[in-house]
């Protein structure tokens, strides 16, 4: 089955950022490289904003 990501939902509040990743089982590798990128984007995107990062990841069986 291919991977799919499932839902990235970004909540940016006054002091945070809560970014919760759904997607269906994934080699690991996929996975990895996948978090990863998911991960950087988060994080780039924090920086950005001056924000503290919360980050909740969840393996979805579909």
């Amino acid at each position: 089955m291919e991977g799919v990501v499932l839902a990235i939902v970004y909540e940016i509040s006054s002091l945070e950022v809560h970014c919760h990743f759904h997607f269906n089982p994934l080699s690991a590798a996929e996975k990895k490289k996948l978090v990863y990128s998911l991960i950087h984007d988060v994080l780039a995107c924090a920086v950005e904003k001056k924000k503290l990062v919360h980050i909740l990841i969840h393996d979805v069986l579909v």
